[in-house]
């Protein structure tokens, strides 16, 4: 397994486009040439400026390939949204590490909804051990989302998630996290993983909450991100001319100075 081919001497700049749900949304569209289409122009506007890019493989992958663009992807494994089961949050599985694998892909992202103090906890963590094995198996680094949800009185959801995981042996190569909410709270992250990095998903924040929450999470050993609506879910619903293409150059080229600084 081949992680630093993700990175720029260290830091993980990466371009986020695996979202399908709200994706369509965006669009109100289904079809799948238009969107295959559109993350096409979001990739070949930044695909210079990126080291990796996450895509989702319903349409994401076609849109890649039409790019040209060579930077190494991840393909997301598991199913758009989520299963509801009596109010709790459970992932399924869409893709298998050898499928994934075998469309090319040099990493693999699985994302849980979690809430450690839910009954569904179990079955999450289940669920992510089995494919990090899976996908380390056929050599796929794994880049692991937790996404937060619910409440638990006076606990930072962020923080004792990751708790959860690492109490539990559970060390994908790379955690992909929320903000968690300040500054001492992205330290505690840092020394809670010790050598294994962590980077920052956007959330759909807006991109100058994101900048601010970069550098606060960038200065407390956070190795980077994996950007997506930040920085194009305004330019998406438009046609994507040169203004379009040089706004999202612009943010990009914002949040790897961040997350390049020394």
């Amino acid at each position: 397994m081949n992680i630093k081919m993700f990175t720029n001497d260290t830091k993980y700049l990466m371009l986020a486009l695996d979202q399908r749900g709200s994706f369509e949304k965006m669009l109100a569209t289904s079809d799948r040439q238009i969107l295959a289409a559109k993350k096409k122009q979001i990739i070949e506007a930044l695909s210079d400026m990126f080291t990796g890019v996450l895509l989702d493989p319903d349409y994401g992958l076609s849109g890649y390939k039409q790019s040209g663009c060579t930077k190494p992807f991840l393909l997301c494994g598991e199913e758009s949204g989520y299963q509801n089961v009596e109010g709790e949050r459970l992932t399924k599985i869409k893709y298998k590490a050898d499928e994934l694998k075998n469309m090319g892909a040099s990493g693999a992202k699985l994302l849980v909804y979690f809430n450690p103090f839910l009954n569904s906890a179990t079955k999450q963590y289940e669920t992510a051990k089995q494919f990090l094995e899976d996908c380390h198996q056929v050599g796929l680094p794994v880049f692991f989302e937790i996404v937060t949800y619910g409440q638990a009185l006076g606990k930072n959801l962020v923080i004792e998630s990751v708790k959860y995981f690492l109490e539990r042996d559970f060390r994908p190569d790379v955690f992909k996290l929320e903000y968690p909410g300040d500054e001492a709270s992205c330290k505690q992250i840092s020394n809670l993983l010790g050598d294994t990095n962590w980077i920052l998903l956007t959330a759909g924040a807006y991109f100058y909450e994101f900048l601010d929450r970069l550098e606060i999470a960038c200065r407390n050993g956070c190795s980077g991100f994996l950007a997506g609506r930040s920085i194009w879910q305004d330019m998406v619903v438009k046609d994507m001319g040169q203004v379009e293409r040089n706004i999202m150059r612009e943010r990009f080229a914002k949040i790897v100075a961040i997350a390049e600084k020394k």
